[in-house]
């Protein structure tokens, strides 16, 4: 059996984990890796709660804290692009 890797998948993956670590939440409620979100993931259309995202933000007091949020919230974002060149790269120091 031969193993096909796509790179969307390690990307949407990473993006998964830093959303996981900004809101201490699991990304799409935990749901199972069924077949429909799997396919709804591959067309773009199933993100996490995004607003869980701006209600942490709105709890950061220090500019330190909101400025690596940021940064990590611009790369999670960026690891869901459906654009191959729009994602980030190793180059980018990931």
């Amino acid at each position: 059996m031969q193993l096909i890797v796509y790179s969307y998948f390690s990307y949407a993956s990473f993006g998964s984990i830093l959303y996981e670590i900004l809101t201490k939440h699991a990304p799409y409620g935990g749901s199972n890796a069924s077949s429909g979100l799997l396919r709804e993931l591959i067309v773009g259309k199933s993100k996490p709660d995004l607003e869980l995202l701006n209600e942490v933000k709105k709890r950061l007091t220090s500019k330190n804290d909101l400025y690596l949020f940021e940064v990590m919230e611009g790369v999670m974002t960026r690891c869901w692009d459906l654009d191959p060149n729009s994602r980030p790269s190793s180059a980018d120091g990931m």
